[in-house]
């Protein structure tokens, strides 16, 4: 006689779990997009934060067997018909931006707050590089160090999104 042990995936426990995750997910990325559509004044609408790819950033690096590249290039996609950009841009932008954070999840929850936040900006850089030659090709290229303070108020609500997102557990919240 085999006695069989019910997998710790099909629990009801890990069931709930699972919905609870997916349910935070989509209201995480709802607000996303809704901030990042959401108008802001002339001058400060130069600062606001790449908040679609922050929130994915932390989905994939928290959760990469639920949430992986595939996500990523499906809401990047919306977001390039949202904004009525190029089909692709920002797929590609946060594809690459999140693979290179999902290289590190099994070490992201040892990196303190400061140093999350120093990895923050080299993971968009990728994104902001991409769409900046993009524009080059579309001769449409932005003339300002204005195009890239994105990177930096990004980078300064980072630690609010991942204490949000993850829940108080300290300074190591991914």
């Amino acid at each position: 006689m085999s006695t069989q042990k019910s997998s710790p995936v099909n629990t009801p426990k890990n069931s709930r779990r699972n919905q609870a995750t997916l349910s935070n997910f989509l209201f995480s990325i709802v607000i996303a997009l809704a901030l990042t559509l959401m108008p802001l004044p002339s001058n400060i609408e130069q600062y606001q934060p790449e908040w679609l790819l922050l929130f994915l950033i932390f989905w994939v690096v928290r959760k990469p067997e639920t949430y992986g590249l595939g996500t990523v290039w499906i809401l990047g996609l919306i977001l390039d018909v949202i904004r009525g950009a190029l089909l692709g841009q920002h797929a590609l932008g946060f594809v690459i931006s999140c693979y290179l954070c999902q290289q590190f999840h099994q070490r992201a929850h040892l990196f303190s707050m400061p140093q999350q936040c120093i990895l923050i900006p080299l993971a968009l850089l990728p994104h902001f590089i991409l769409s900046y030659l993009v524009y080059g090709l579309l001769d449409q290229s932005p003339s300002s160090w204005h195009y890239w303070l994105p990177i930096i108020s990004s980078t300064a609500i980072w630690p609010i999104i991942s204490i949000v997102l993850g829940g108080w557990r300290g300074a190591k919240t991914f």
